[in-house]
Formats: C-alpha cells, sequence, structure tokens
C-alpha cells in the first residue's frame, strides 16, 4: 500500500513509480469577500455547481452577500464542512458561494485541474474525505479542516500520463453514465405509474357515495413535539435503559418508508416534560426544507421534533398516511405554505379535506393498492440499491485508474 494517506486510512493502491505530493504544493486556498451587491450565487451539490435562483425566494436565503465570497471561472468549490454529503466541482462562471465553502485554485503545472477534478470527487463519493474529518459530529458537521487538506499526498503523474488517464476515465465515465440513466428512466417511470395508480383509487372512493370530504381537524388531533437545546443535546446523547428514542426530519426515510429508532438522543422516559407520540401515529414534517415530504407511522412511542406533528385520527393510520402521498393532498397542502420559514401551520393543515369512509372501504383500498403499489415499491428501492452499487463500482475503478492502474 502506498504511504500517501494522512492518518489511518490506506485509500487506495498507487503505482510506486507515481510521484506523491501534497497538496499545499498544489493549491492555492482563496478567500476573497464579496463586494457587488446583487452576485450570482453559486451552490454546491451533488451534481456538482449550479447557479441558485435568489428572486424565487425558494430555499435558504441570505439578506446579506457581503459576507460570501468570491468565485472566479476555473476555481474549486469545495463543501469541506459536510464530508459526508457534500461535494466539489470546478466553477464555470464568476460568482460568490457561502463563506462556509472552500475555495481553491491550481498553482502548480504539474497537475490538471480536471485530474485532481475527478480525484477529489472519488474522495467524496467513496467517503474518502469524511476519513479525514474532525470535530464532533453528533453536536456538528463533520469538516476537513485546513490543515489535513493541505497535508493529504495525492498521486501526481507527469502530464502526458495524466491526459492518457482523463481519456481512460472518461470512457469509464460514459459507460457509466448510460448505465446510470437506464436505471433512473426506469425508476421514474415506475414512480409515475405508482402515482398515478394511487390517485385513482383515491379520487375513485372520493366520488364514492358513502365517502364524504371532512376536514382534517374534525377527525384528527394534532401534537407538535419539542426541540433541544445544547445543554440537553449533551445529555440525553447518553446511553440510558429506559428511554424513548428521540426522532428527527433525518430519522424518517421516505425511500425505505422507515423510521430510523436508533438516532442521537435518547429521552428518559421519566422526564415529563416531552411530548409522547403514540404507537401507530403519523409523524408528519410541517416545517423547514422537508415540510410535507417527510411523514411516516410509528412502530413505537418516541418524543419528536417541534418540526414534526404528531397526527392521531379517527381513520386508519396507513389509509390517511397513503392519501398524504396523492396529488390531492398535495394540490390542497403545499398552497397553504406560510410565513418566513417554509411551513404549513396546524391551522391550515386542519382546513384541509380527506376522505372519510367506512374501516371496511378504508381496508379495500389498502388492499387494492398492495396489489400493485408496493409490488413496484420494492421494484424502486432494488432500483435503488442497484444504482447504489453502480456508483460505488464506478468510483472505486476511477480511483484505481487515476492512480495509475490503467490495466
Amino acid at each position: 500500500m502506498s504511504d500517501h494517506f494522512v492518518g489511518k486510512i490506506k485509500w487506495s493502491t498507487v503505482d510506486q513509480t507515481i510521484p506523491q505530493l501534497k497538496l499545499k504544493f498544489l493549491v492555492d486556498v482563496v478567500k476573497n469577500k464579496n463586494t457587488i451587491p446583487d452576485p450570482t450565487v453559486l451552490s454546491v451539490t451533488q451534481r456538482g455547481i449550479t447557479i441558485k435562483d435568489t428572486s424565487s425566494g425558494v430555499g435558504q436565503q441570505s439578506s446579506d452577500y457581503s459576507k460570501y465570497q468570491t468565485v472566479n471561472k476555473g476555481d474549486f468549490v469545495m463543501n469541506h464542512m459536510d464530508l459526508l454529503t457534500g461535494y466539489i466541482d470546478i466553477a464555470k462562471h464568476d460568482g460568490v458561494t457561502s463563506p462556509d465553502y472552500r475555495v481553491f485554485k491550481v498553482k502548480s503545472e504539474k497537475v490538471l485541474p480536471d485530474f485532481l477534478l475527478k480525484l477529489f470527487q472519488c474522495f467524496y463519493k467513496l467517503k474518502i474525505f469524511y476519513g479525514f474529518g474532525q470535530g464532533v459530529s453528533m453536536f456538528g458537521r463533520w469538516r476537513m479542516v485546513d490543515t489535513n487538506f493541505q497535508n493529504l499526498k495525492v498521486p501526481v503523474p507527469p502530464i502526458d500520463v495524466q491526459k492518457k488517464i482523463l481519456n481512460i476515465v472518461q470512457t469509464e465515465e460514459n459507460q457509466y453514465k448510460n448505465k446510470l440513466e437506464k436505471i433512473e428512466k426506469q425508476t421514474e417511470l415506475l414512480n409515475k405509474y405508482n402515482q398515478s395508480y394511487l390517485d385513482k383509487l383515491y379520487l375513485d372512493l372520493i366520488e364514492h357515495p358513502d365517502t364524504k370530504m371532512t376536514k382534517l381537524k374534525y377527525i384528527a388531533e394534532f401534537v407538535t413535539g419539542n426541540s433541544l437545546n445544547s445543554k440537553q443535546k449533551e445529555m440525553f446523547s447518553e446511553e440510558v435503559e429506559d428511554f424513548y428514542p428521540y426522532i428527527s426530519t433525518e430519522n424518517i426515510n421516505m425511500e425505505n418508508e422507515e423510521i430510523n429508532y436508533n438516532g442521537k438522543f435518547k429521552i428518559p422516559k421519566n422526564e415529563s416534560k416531552f411530548r409522547i407520540c403514540p404507537i401507530n401515529t403519523i409523524l408528519f414534517c410541517t416545517e423547514g426544507g422537508s415540510y410535507g415530504k417527510k411523514f411516516q407511522i410509528t412502530d413505537r412511542e418516541v418524543c419528536f421534533v417541534n418540526k414534526l406533528c404528531s397526527i392521531q385520527s379517527n381513520l386508519d393510520s396507513e389509509f390517511l398516511y397513503r392519501f398524504f402521498m396523492t396529488t390531492v393532498f398535495k394540490n390542497e397542502y403545499y398552497p397553504r405554505r406560510n410565513g418566513l420559514i417554509e411551513g404549513v401551520n396546524m391551522f391550515e393543515m386542519g382546513e384541509i379535506k380527506v376522505p372519510v369512509t367506512s374501516y371496511q372501504n378504508q381496508r379495500n383500498l389498502l388492499s387494492q393498492l398492495n396489489k400493485k403499489y408496493i409490488k413496484f415499491n420494492s421494484v424502486i428501492k432494488k432500483n435503488k440499491q442497484a444504482k447504489e452499487l453502480l456508483i460505488n463500482i464506478h468510483f472505486k475503478k476511477t480511483l484505481q485508474i487515476l492512480c495509475g492502474n490503467l490495466t
């Protein structure tokens, strides 16, 4: 194995004939404050750098871009504050970006920017950068400090070899993208079919003479959860025997339709100030970036964050849960957004009408739904697993090519 790693992680087998240099000899980190009143704002996403739409008011916005840093075309922008879901790219436009990002440029003639970019993108996708992180991941972001970044050694083959490597990487990437596109297209079609099938079942039920559309506030009780201050976060991160899992939005997984009960915090059952969500009850995200997008049914009693709302109703929980997935509900829900924080308050939520029918009719609908909807959902989950495996294989292979293993 190579000795180019910093710390305990040996992230690749490198051709020993290839020189290995620390990043501080290859790049310059720059941080220049923005002076433009109305700049082009650049965001780093999993698909690269994008230009942020600051006119729509959607997403996180800033009222003052004077603290942002300038980015020139050709600069690297790296989200080193989030090594798990962050990413890196080369800017194709001049603009500004978050002061929390790392902006740097190649200063050495020994390395091509595209060679470094491909290498760094592998480091993100394979969670190699994550291994160099520091901080307390439970209470903040897991970040790569400047010292670790500057001292990280990378393989630097001759420029002509880098060009050859990049050509091979491009061929591999084209094949990878074709396979990825096929999986994504099939998944998109399955999702569209599932949505239309779900909508039709509920629309047919709504038109049934035994169904009455009733405001949610008349058949349900809404209870919001409790936030945790820094002292409570420290206190409730300790191991206890008899506790309620503390559920936040990040613990709700809509793709797998499950709640992760093994979160960061555990609330002792003798803590009387915390609200309890009963078993078989919907936890619904009412504000923030996931409002209306994340909700699941509990299979045990839990405590929960204030962005989540416990919805206890007279309807079957699964019946109401599936209704929240319909286009009928979404068309009623999202226009009710209000306030500076994205979300829908409990009053507006209660004004939305839901189909109320006999318990037997509810179960009949769910039985029909399970025949096709659940079946195709399982295919969608398998596609997700196949996609994750494909991504992992591609970036492992790409990393080996970049490290000089061309055969």
